[in-house]
């Protein structure tokens, strides 16, 4: 049994995750929560045949950064990544943002799934403390960024992009 107002948000970065779903209801996900919602079917009901359900999702640091919203359709199943922009809220100035993927599906026991992660996620499972070093290509040799991971320690660029 599908329940047609349920909805699971999964966020697996490490900041905090907005969505705001048509009917001007919206809901924030702490970094790597996954509550159950129940979405206001006459929110859905009101709108106009040819208007789709659409969900709209950022990331944010609260009182200093936001994402750029990712607007996505809930009528079908949907797994993509996208490059986000960084809005700064204190000077609106816009940066390269973290890519993200988003996978909405419908499942069995929870009705609608939306699942935001990282693109890039590094977990170090050894028992030893270890650098990363990240440069790009074009870049001379001695430019990189370095950071260091404790046993356990997890790295995503969504977290990396707001430094």
């Amino acid at each position: 049994m599908i329940l047609a107002n349920c909805c699971k948000v999964e966020n697996q970065t490490g900041l905090n995750l907005l969505c705001r779903f048509s009917g001007n209801q919206s809901v924030t996900v702490g970094r790597k929560q996954s509550p159950s919602i129940f979405l206001r079917l006459s929110a859905f009901e009101s709108q106009p045949p040819e208007t789709e359900p659409v969900v709209s999702i950022q990331l944010s640091v609260p009182g200093l950064f936001t994402t750029s919203p990712v607007h996505l359709s809930l009528l079908g199943a949907q797994v993509l990544s996208w490059r986000t922009r960084i809005l700064s809220l204190q000077d609106s100035k816009s940066y390269p943002g973290p890519f993200i993927v988003v996978d909405i599906s419908r499942k069995q026991k929870d009705g609608l799934s939306i699942v935001v992660s990282p693109l890039i996620r590094i977990q170090n499972e050894t028992k030893l403390s270890i650098e990363l070093r990240i440069r790009r290509p074009e870049r001379m040799e001695d430019e990189f960024a370095s950071m260091s991971l404790k046993a356990g320690d997890t790295f995503d660029d969504s977290m990396a992009s707001f430094d």
